[in-house]
């Protein structure tokens, strides 16, 4: 095996999938899947469960991407010591609220202060960049949720979650406490079309966590279309999708 096929192999853990590994690397899927499949057949051992809804490493498959980290970033640190007039290197995780608000600001300033320092940035769900920070793979990562004892948590900035729905005279009934059905507010919440952030989004793990606390859990919304950008969400919102 080569760097090379390691980090191809990494990418595809970590994008968990071959496509979306083939665009990061800007290569060709079918290049991604061979480099892949080479590597199985070098080291004998099935590396990656593929059907047609699920992706998943195999046991082997853990075990090499958390060796192919360790590696990866020996192989990196070497050239930025060696070749690199001693410069350092810095792997930084990013959800995509922080990385719309306030991480190019952090990272201007820092970058400012520590000139010999080379950042590699790093764009994903929270859960996903808070597993990865857990595994290695990730010196440090800006997330808008936690998930107790994975990792260190430094709060930075308070946010706050809202119900956005379109600003018309259904809505402004619900909210303003009008029934036209004499059904409660919040029944009719429950009914209405939902927009949501994906799963391992951070902000859907808290606004679930706070409608949990009235009782409502996730399979109660009914949920139509989840988006990886809160600003899509925002923007379909304001559009009248729902």
């Amino acid at each position: 095996m080569d760097i090379h096929q390691l980090q191809i192999f990494a990418n595809v853990a970590e994008c968990k999938g071959f496509l979306a590994a083939s665009k990061k690397m800007h290569l060709s899927q079918s290049t991604v899947s061979t480099h892949v499949s080479a590597l199985e057949h070098e080291l004998g051992k099935k590396l990656i469960r593929r059907t047609a809804r699920n992706f998943e490493l195999t046991e082997d498959g853990v075990k090499l991407y958390k060796y192919a980290v360790d590696i990866l970033l020996l192989h990196r640190k070497a050239i930025m010591e060696v070749g690199g007039n001693g410069s350092e290197f810095l792997r930084i995780g990013t959800s995509s609220v922080p990385a719309q608000w306030f991480v190019p600001t952090i990272l201007s300033g820092f970058l400012k202060k520590n000139v010999n320092t080379q950042v590699e940035m790093t764009s994903a769900d929270s859960l996903d960049i808070i597993r990865r920070v857990k595994e290695g793979s990730l010196d440090i990562g800006f997330v808008g949720t936690k998930v107790e004892k994975q990792c260190k948590y430094i709060p930075l900035i308070k946010d706050h979650l809202v119900l956005a729905a379109p600003n018309t005279k259904k809505y402004q009934k619900i909210f303003s406490g009008e029934s036209d059905s004499g059904e409660s507010d919040l029944r009719q919440i429950l009914e209405a079309p939902f927009l949501a952030r994906r799963q391992y989004s951070g902000t859907m793990k808290e606004a679930l966590g706070s409608l949990k606390y009235f009782g409502i859990e996730e399979e109660d919304l009914n949920i139509i279309a989840t988006f990886d950008s809160a600003e899509m969400l925002r923007d379909c919102v304001e559009a009248r999708i729902t």
